[in-house]
Formats: structure tokens, sequence, C-alpha cells
């Protein structure tokens, strides 16, 4: 999915396909794929198929993550840690969602900060721990700029209907090699989408569930630099309680219906 979410394929991959062509991106402008280029673009469109319908089939996810920018994005990159739990709900209300923002550093800044926000999908919340305030509200936007961060946390993919589609449905993709993310072993696919935005994606090879996604951006100089999200201890359809998504006030906090303030100004 474009958005700001158990087969054997050994037998898929004809000889000398694998990690010595992990590098291989093609150029954006490039002519007539090869017969090789056609072979790895129709094994990558067939793994997305299979980790589109492996993630359609999540309810509820529980993981740990990472997220930064590289090369000329990282110093326009938010820097964030945290713990994301989140649930599908029924048509038409929104996924619930529980975001545990251990550390998240500013563009420019080496202050870390941390908070919490959330969602029983009617409720929206964000805790505090700078302000010692509780913000709650019937809207997302009470969440405020703390909110949209946090949510870069979110593999989306997870809670959305059609979690694959853009992919699938792109201008291009090809199988970039394997590599290894978190102990899985994963299918490294490369995706140009229409309109021209491109990523990577990395599905296990095991569960053909996404263990990691680089968004590549180009600057006008046409130089490459990626924001790169990696999960870990991914845990598939946990018990979880209903009240993870509900909002609870720490002794000593305030609550309000105010929107949130900048995380990045100091209180």
């Amino acid at each position: 999915m474009n958005r700001m979410n158990r087969l054997v394929l050994a037998a898929w991959f004809p000889f000398g396909l694998g990690v010595a062509v992990a590098n291989a991106v093609p150029d954006a402008q490039s002519a007539e794929p090869t017969a090789e280029e056609a072979s790895r673009s129709a094994i990558a469109l067939e793994i997305l198929k299979k980790a589109d319908q492996a993630t359609r089939a999540v309810k509820t996810v529980r993981y740990d993550v990472t997220w930064e920018g590289t090369e000329w994005l990282a110093d326009r990159t938010w820097t964030l840690q945290g713990h994301v739990v989140s649930k599908k709900a029924a048509d038409g209300v929104p996924p619930l969602f529980h975001y545990t923002v251990t550390k998240a550093i500013a563009p420019g800044s080496d202050r870390e900060l941390q908070y919490t926000a959330g969602s029983n999908g009617t409720e929206f919340f964000l805790i505090d721990s700078q302000t010692k305030k509780v913000h709650r509200g019937s809207e997302p936007a009470v969440l405020g700029r703390g909110g949209r961060v946090a949510q870069s946390l979110a593999m989306r993919e997870f809670t959305h209907a059609t979690p694959f589609t853009d992919e699938i449905t792109g201008d291009k993709t090809l199988l970039l090699g394997t590599e290894t993310v978190d102990g899985e072993e994963c299918q490294h696919i490369y995706v140009m989408y229409k309109g021209g935005q491109e990523a990577e994606w990395y599905f296990s090879k095991e569960d053909f569930l996404p263990r990691r996604v680089d968004r590549i951006r180009r600057n006008h100089e046409g130089e490459k630099a990626k924001q790169i999200r990696i999960i870990t201890n991914l845990v598939v359809d946990p018990e979880v309680p209903e009240e993870t998504f509900t909002v609870r006030v720490p002794e000593g906090y305030e609550e309000t219906t105010e929107l949130a303030p900048d995380p990045r100004i100091p209180m």
C-alpha cells in the first residue's frame, strides 16, 4: 500500500537469482525489460499477491518498530522507536490502535520525547508525559502533530482493507533477492507505483507478512534517499484486551479536549 500496514518459493526461482541481484534496482527510465527482469518481475508480482492475501487475514497485530531517514532525508525525518498494537474494526469504524512512542527525535534536535497515542475507534487520545496532560476527543485531530508523527510507526497495511493493491497494480515490480530482517529471511521487492513513487518491500518467506519497507525519495538533483520502517518481534492475532485501546488517565495528569501541542516545542 503506497500510503502516509507459508509456501516454498525455491521452485519458482530461476537459476542464478538471489542475493547477487539485491542491489540491481532498475532505473526509473529503463527500456524494455530483459528476459531476466521479466522473470523477476513475474515472481515479485506473485509474492505481492501472496502478501496481500496473508495481510488481509490478519485481524490484530503487535510489534516493535523503528523509523528513520537516510542520506539527505536523515536530517529531515523524525527518528522514532516504539511499540504498536493495532486491530481491524467493523466496516465504517476506524482501526483501533495503541502507539507507545519510546523515542522520538525531531529533525535538527537531540531531545528525546516519549508519549502515547491511541483510539478505540470512537475516541482518540494522546498522553503527553512532557506536559502531564491527556488530550482526548472524538476526532483524530485532537492528537495534534504528535499523533501524526506517531502514525509513522505503524505498518498500516495490517489494518487496511486492500493492503497491497497499489503495489500489485503498480507500473513496475522486481524481485531483488533475499535479506534477513529480525531473523526472518525475506523476499526483497522493488515497486514503482503509478505516478512514479518508489519503495522496496521485505516480506517473510515463511508467512509472507511485511517486515520492512523503504520509501524512496529523490530530490531535485535526482539524489536518492530512503525513509525506512522496520518491524521486529511481530505477533499476529495475539489476545489483546479491549481496554488496551481505551484511554486510562495516569495519576497526576490533567484531562483536556484541547489539541495536543507540537511535541517539538518545549513546554
